[in-house]
């Protein structure tokens, strides 16, 4: 829902930075309230693009589960890309509608952010398209959605669990009016809302409707005053269960975890290739999907349901030997561990070639290293790990993801 902020023209260095911090800040804003801890099973419910599920992980840490949800297909992608671009190995993707999944998560999550599909007004100054559809019709239409969206979080959510409901939108039908109906139905309560921002409290009355008398606990973000995106947010706190419709049926779980002796012999060997601990796999749970190997924090003592497109971080390929071919996100999530076969790339130039997908001209390794055949390397260039590569007798050839290249870009 949320844009990148605007690039600022026409203005003082000192205020261009401040009006960016106070964009960015204020799109960040519903994950601080919800404020994830590691360890925890969180949900971000409509999660596309992703930038608030990104700020979910690095508040846990990379740890706890999280879990991805978006139910419009052409936007499950550029989830997927984002949950990769930061290495988040404790995410799985999910693309379902929030009700189906009610019945699959019943009281699972510790927190859940709802950060709901609305009308849009809180971003009318930077999105001019919000004028051509925008009626009253939809914003009826969106208020019942966002009904059935924060119920199904309810359902989903553990008694003395919390959620984040929030929207980019000013109207009351949307915020204060949805949430005064859910209190009446529901065991929530509100929960004060405190912000880094200025704010002003939930709308207590409009057009003769009345909102519940805790619902100042609730803030609205007005772009005039803090010159950003406008948002609504509410933080409840489920106090009681709901009681499940007819017969439970317990779901079935992830089918593509396995036992990770399994590959116990390819992970040794790729442990010991890149001077990695033996045990460090030890901490993680491995799926696989055809040929390829995703890693995740360890799940095993967890129920996992089926309704993952995938969980985790590609991990490796295996070939047909059985051997497994270490994939460039996961060097970069394993960096402080590999100490064995890297390559510190000697110039910006080559670390461009080697982003860019091309072959590095490696001058620095003698080719009696290679001993007649190809094998697979570490690549770091000024402390940072970019991926992996193959040496062989032309260069360092990439393995650096197609999808993450970019072709104009500045590495210093």
């Amino acid at each position: 829902m949320v844009s990148d902020p605007d690039r600022q023209t026409g203005k003082t260095l000192e205020h261009s930075l401040g009006h960016y911090y106070i964009q960015s800040l204020s799109s960040m804003i519903p994950p601080l309230v919800l404020n994830p801890q590691p360890g925890e099973k969180v949900l971000d419910l409509c999660a596309a693009p992703g930038s608030k599920s990104t700020q979910l992980a690095a508040l846990m840490q990379n740890k706890g589960f999280l879990a991805l949800n978006e139910i419009q297909a052409d936007r499950v992608r550029i989830l997927t890309y984002n949950a990769e671009r930061m290495n988040l190995v404790n995410s799985g993707v999910i693309h379902q509608r929030a009700e189906w999944l009610a019945n699959e998560f019943i009281e699972y999550f510790d927190k859940i952010l709802v950060d709901a599909p609305c009308s849009g007004l809180g971003i009318l100054s930077k999105k001019d398209e919000v004028n051509n559809w925008w009626n009253q019709n939809n914003v009826t239409k969106l208020a019942a959605l966002q009904n059935q969206i924060l119920i199904s979080a309810i359902k989903m959510l553990k008694p003395g669990g919390e959620i984040v409901y929030s929207t980019c939108t000013m109207t009351y039908e949307e915020n204060e009016e949805l949430i005064t109906r859910i209190l009446e139905k529901y065991p929530v309560k509100l929960e004060e809302v405190e912000l880094p921002l200025k704010s002003a409290p939930g709308i207590s009355e409009f057009d003769g409707r009345v909102s519940s008398s805790e619902i100042s606990m609730t803030k609205r973000l007005l772009p005039w005053e803090i010159l950003s995106e406008g948002f609504y947010i509410a933080r409840l706190r489920k106090t009681g269960s709901v009681p499940l419709p007819g017969k439970y049926v317990r779901p079935k779980p992830f089918p593509d975890f396995i036992k990770k002796n399994q590959y116990k012999k390819a992970l040794d060997s790729l442990a010991r290739h890149f001077g990695m601990p033996v045990d460090i796999f030890e901490r993680y749970s491995f799926n696989l999907k055809g040929n390829k190997l995703y890693f995740s924090v360890n799940t095993d003592n967890q129920f996992v349901p089926s309704v993952f497109q995938r969980i985790g971080l590609k991990f490796a390929t295996i070939d047909k030997k059985g051997d497994a071919v270490l994939h460039s996100l996961a060097a970069q999530h394993l960096d402080k561990y590999i100490t064995a076969s890297v390559i510190d790339l000697e110039d910006v130039a080559k670390a461009k070639v080697y982003l860019e997908g091309g072959t590095v001209q490696q001058t620095a390794v003698n080719n009696d290293d290679i001993s007649g055949s190809e094998r697979q390397v570490a690549v770091r260039y000024n402390g940072l790990m970019l991926g992996t590569a193959v040496m062989t007798r032309q260069g360092l050839k990439s393995q650096f993801p197609k999808a993450h290249r970019i072709q104009n870009f500045t590495v210093r």
